[in-house]
C-alpha cells in the first residue's frame, strides 16, 4: 500500500469512528427522552389518580364545611357550604308550603327531602347548583328508573349573621326505597377543560337510616 492509499484508510476510518460516536450519542439521547416521556406519563397519571380519588370518593356528611368554586363571568369564586339539618315527610311538606317552593306535589313513586345549608355568599346573587346524585355520582337508578337531579331552591327565610348566609333551603324529589344517595355542591368540570383535576365540587352522603 502506498502512501497515498494508506492516508485515504485513515480519513475512512476515521470518518467510519466518528460516524459511529455520532450514532451512538444520538441513540443515547434517543433512549434520554424516552424514559423521561415515559416518567413524566406515569408521573402525570398517578397524580391524577390520586387526585380522582380524593375528589371523588372522600365525601362530606351533614354539619361538615365543603369548599367549592363558583364560576361567573369568566370569573372563579372561592364559596364554603355547609349542610345544617335535612327534613323529611310531614315537616318537609311544611317547609315547602311555608317558603314559596315552585313544585308542591312529588313525581309518582318519590317523595320531598328538604335540606338546610348556610353558605359565605348570597345564593341569590351568586346561583349555587345542586345535584341529587347516586352513590356512583351518576343520576340515580331505582327499579329500572333513572330519576332527575334537579334541585329547588327556596331563599324566602335567609338571616345573614357575621357575613354568613343561614337558613338556606332546597328541596328534591327522592325515589322512595333509595337508602343512599350523594348531594353535589357545585359544578363538576371535566379535567381536561381546563387543565387542572376537578376540585370545585363538595359531595355529600346521605344514609337515610341515620336520619
Amino acid at each position: 500500500m502506498n502512501k497515498k492509499d494508506f492516508k485515504a484508510a485513515l480519513c475512512n476510518g476515521c470518518r467510519t469512528k466518528w460516524c459511529l460516536k455520532l450514532l451512538f450519542i444520538l441513540l443515547c439521547c434517543i433512549l434520554i427522552y424516552v424514559n423521561n416521556k415515559f416518567d413524566h406519563t406515569f408521573e402525570e397519571d398517578s397524580v391524577s389518580m390520586r387526585l380522582e380519588y380524593t375528589s371523588d370518593f372522600e365525601r362530606l356528611k351533614i354539619g361538615n364545611a365543603g369548599n367549592i368554586v363558583l364560576f361567573e363571568r369568566d370569573e372563579m369564586e372561592n364559596v364554603t357550604v355547609r349542610p345544617i339539618a335535612i327534613y323529611t315527610g310531614s315537616e318537609a311538606e311544611r317547609l315547602i308550603l311555608t317558603y314559596g317552593g315552585r313544585k308542591t306535589h312529588p313525581e309518582e313513586g318519590t317523595e320531598f327531602v328538604v335540606l338546610e345549608y348556610s353558605a359565605t355568599v348570597d345564593p341569590r346573587e351568586h346561583y349555587i347548583d345542586c345535584k341529587l346524585l347516586g352513590t356512583d355520582l351518576n343520576n340515580i337508578s331505582y327499579d329500572s328508573i333513572v330519576y332527575r337531579s334537579k334541585c329547588y331552591d327556596m331563599y324566602e327565610n335567609i338571616k345573614v349573621e357575621d357575613g354568613v348566609f343561614n337558613k338556606i333551603y332546597l328541596y328534591y324529589e327522592l325515589p322512595i326505597g333509595v337508602d343512599e344517595y350523594i348531594l353535589e355542591f357545585g359544578y363538576h368540570v371535566a379535567e381536561q377543560e381546563l387543565g387542572m383535576e376537578n376540585k370545585f365540587t363538595a359531595h355529600y352522603y346521605i344514609n337515610v337510616k341515620d336520619l
